[in-house]
């Protein structure tokens, strides 16, 4: 799951900073995801998609974030692919 993510979250790659930034840049969403799909057994890609913008929303800012929800769901899908 963990290499799925990362791999998932680093191709959407939000702020356009990879590869300038360090390989760790997007490690705490990540592992917020990862956390949330471990207790989210259930999980569908609505749901995933907005929990990626929220967290994405949150720890960028909306100022900064400038990703919609229909990137969010691009990158659930490959996630739960």
């Amino acid at each position: 799951m963990l290499s799925k993510v990362t791999k998932a979250i680093k191709e959407f790659d939000p702020l356009d900073l990879l590869p300038y930034a360090p390989p760790d840049e997007y490690d705490s969403e990540i592992k917020e995801i990862i956390s949330f799909l471990e207790n989210n057994n259930e999980c569908n890609l609505d749901t995933l998609s907005y929990k990626i913008f929220d967290i994405f929303n949150k720890t960028l800012g909306d100022d900064i974030f400038d990703k919609s929800i229909e990137d969010c769901y691009q990158v659930a899908h490959e996630i739960l692919d």
